[in-house]
């Protein structure tokens, strides 16, 4: 499968397409070594099942349960998950120009969710990024930036899975701005929309504040669950304070 791949700034921004990545079994099971963040045997076979087939007939042939009256089995959301993740490393690497050493992944120590990966931008941003951004020139006063992926079977869950991720990128924005005060109002999602497959594609959200020193205010004046519902809000202050378009 050959999929579209597009860095957009913000969530309707302007939009440059970086050309097409060619995604099957093999080089996802490849990919799954450096990029997956669980050990899943044979990842191919699920992104085979989960994206190019599906629904997979054998998996439908079944007896519903009585009680919960199943008509067939579902995508596991921790597999699709780590689709996401694993194409999202793919796309840093064969299409943005990103080494695997400048993509690292986040292990979380706490209950919080964290993103996926810290893009290290000591030398730059990706070039791609860097045709989207307002002010590209301060991108790299930014050493890390957070990374998060996600995958969606429609257009409508790809809205949605980038603001679950936006509230993920603005929960570690809260508790890194006094550690990492320059990584705040900047970062990245990556929503892979496997389905329909007329519709297939990949979008790289780049996120960039219109004033971080305000976002630093803002975040001083408010909790982290405060914070956080604010960036599910496309009317709030803080997405006020990011280049959505």
């Amino acid at each position: 499968m050959d999929v579209d791949v597009t860095v957009q700034r913000g969530m309707t921004g302007g939009a440059v397409p970086v050309g097409r990545i060619r995604l099957e079994r093999h080089g996802i099971d490849a990919a799954t070594r450096h990029f997956g963040a669980y050990h899943i045997l044979e990842m191919g076979r699920h992104f085979r099942d989960y994206v190019l087939h599906w629904p997979t007939p054998w998996l439908q042939m079944f007896t519903p349960h009585l009680v919960l009256q199943s008509t067939g089995k579902q995508r596991a959301p921790v597999v699709t998950g780590n689709i996401g993740e694993t194409i999202a490393g793919e796309v840093f690497r064969r299409r943005l120009g990103t080494s695997i050493t400048k993509l690292r992944h986040i292990w979380p120590t706490t209950s919080f969710k964290s993103p996926d990966y810290l893009l290290d931008c000591r030398n730059g941003v990706p070039a791609a990024f860097s045709s989207v951004l307002v002010n590209a020139a301060a991108a790299p006063t930014s050493r890390y930036w957070p990374i998060e992926s996600k995958a969606a079977k429609s257009s409508t869950l790809a809205d949605r899975a980038y603001t679950s991720a936006l509230m993920q990128l603005a929960d570690f924005w809260h508790r890194q701005h006094g550690m990492v005060p320059s990584i705040v109002g900047y970062g990245a999602v990556v929503i892979f929309q496997y389905a329909p497959l007329a519709e297939v594609q990949i979008i790289v959200h780049v996120i960039e504040p219109t004033n971080q020193q305000t976002i630093h205010q803002l975040v001083g004046n408010t909790t982290s669950q405060q914070f956080v519902t604010q960036a599910a809000n496309a009317n709030s202050a803080l997405r006020g304070l990011l280049h959505d378009t």
